[in-house]
């Protein structure tokens, strides 16, 4: 904000001074600032979904496979035997990834970077 100060005459003929303050506008909305707004806004809107989604891949119904569906924290599977593991586990239903029931599907699941 700025102000500005003036001189004014009163009726009586003193010089008074007067602030006014003007608000000033910002720089003109160019349009590569809009559209860098629009995709920061897009992108951001995107990233919401995609932490929020359960379902990232999702296998067919009509393969009849064991594993069902993942996403980023959660997967879920139908009477499924990992082959290493040497429990035998049968795994039915939903699971957290970094639960201790999926601590030994981790390697698969969430193989090391190299």
């Amino acid at each position: 904000m700025r102000l500005q100060v003036f001189t004014v005459l009163t009726p009586s003929g003193s010089a008074a001074p007067m602030v006014v303050i003007k608000p000033q506008r910002g720089p003109p909305v160019t349009p590569k600032l809009l559209a860098a707004a629009i995709i920061v806004f897009l992108s951001t809107l995107c990233s919401l979904i995609a932490f929020a989604s359960p379902y990232w891949t999702k296998s067919f119904d009509a393969t009849r496979n064991e594993f069902l569906n993942a996403g980023l924290w959660e997967s879920c599977y139908y009477k499924y035997r990992h082959p290493r593991d040497y429990y035998a586990k049968e795994y039915i239903g939903c699971y957290w990834i970094f639960s201790w029931t999926m601590y030994r599907l981790d390697d698969w699941l969430r193989p090391p970077a190299k």
